[in-house]
């Protein structure tokens, strides 16, 4: 496989630039919706412990199902900054006067998180782009770009406070930067994949998959040979992975501190049958999901160009 490394016409810009203009003004439209009658299923599992982690001061959110902590602390955060900075109350956590604000006004706290929701889905269309254009052309970028943002599912997951938005910006960033390792394993690009790896997972657990990119990118350089031998990669491998576990720790802490909950938290997750699950094998949860969830997500059209696109990738040698 060649990453094609092309220059980047100003025609490109503008156009990504148009792009990353028009998901904005798009993801921004109608992200009030039912507020404040009534709220999306799962956001009231962010939003609410965010508040309370502000009001007390205790940075453990007790839950770790997905786990989330690239949602829960920038929210915290915001939350915190938004408190301050539009009422007379100037302390810093704890704040138990943001309950108070919360039972009386949801609605721009859910609308924050939204906001936040959309800031990471704008910022994963160049992400597409630069993806595209290193696997394929500037072109393919762009289309991938244009068909992204315009897609359904986006469009409801930034009107959603979850943490798939951010598990999808870390997860692009994290393979672009795979791809910076296989053009060029220096040190500097295996730590920054590492990093990327790292807040992947601390965003959703599966995002660990990413770990195989950068095993593949290592293996494909070792097979390749033209970027020298294991002797020299296989330190750089162990630095990112290294990496990829400090970055996890350092925004997850309570995963290892509070370790009770989340063998609690897994449990529950794990349940095999619940609303919602219906108990299937791992065979017949590929298939609803092949089948059902992602035609449904994507619409039958983008689901088409995905398999295409699939297949070219495949027949298409490199």
């Amino acid at each position: 496989m060649q990453i094609r490394s092309q220059p980047v016409l100003p025609l490109t810009r503008w156009l990504l630039l148009g792009f990353v203009l028009l998901a904005f003004g798009l993801y921004t439209l109608g992200l009030r919706q039912n507020l404040p009658y009534d709220h999306e299923v799962d956001e009231s599992t962010f939003v609410e412990r965010a508040v309370y982690m502000v009001a007390t001061g205790d940075m453990n959110p007790g839950w770790f199902g997905h786990p989330g902590s690239t949602v829960l602390y920038p929210l915290t955060g915001l939350f915190s900054f938004w408190h301050r900075f539009t009422t007379p109350n100037w302390d810093m956590p704890p704040d138990s006067g943001i309950l108070d604000r919360f039972t009386q006004n949801i609605t721009e706290f859910y609308y924050l998180g939204r906001l936040l929701s959309v800031v990471y889905l704008v910022w994963s269309v160049p992400l597409v782009y630069l993806i595209g254009r290193r696997m394929f052309t500037a072109g393919v970028g762009l289309a991938g770009a244009f068909l992204f943002f315009w897609s359904p599912l986006m469009l409801f997951q930034t009107h959603v406070v979850r943490t798939d938005s951010a598990a999808l910006f870390f997860s692009l960033l994290g393979m672009w930067l795979c791809l910076r390792v296989y053009e060029a394993p220096t040190y500097r690009n295996y730590i920054f994949a590492g990093a990327a790896i790292g807040l992947a997972v601390a965003s959703r657990y599966f995002m660990g998959a990413l770990v195989f990119s950068l095993l593949l990118a290592t293996g494909a350089l070792m097979w390749r040979k033209s970027e020298g031998n294991g002797r020299i990669l296989m330190p750089r491998l162990i630095l990112s992975l290294t990496i990829a576990l400090i970055t996890f720790a350092l925004t997850t802490p309570y995963f290892f501190l509070d370790f009770g909950t989340v063998v609690t938290n897994f449990i529950e997750e794990g349940r095999s049958t619940h609303l919602g699950a219906d108990g299937l094998t791992p065979l017949g949860n590929l298939l609803w999901y092949l089948s059902n969830a992602i035609p449904t997500a994507l619409k039958w059209p983008l689901t088409l160009f995905a398999v295409v696109g699939i297949g070219l990738s495949l027949w298409q040698r490199r």
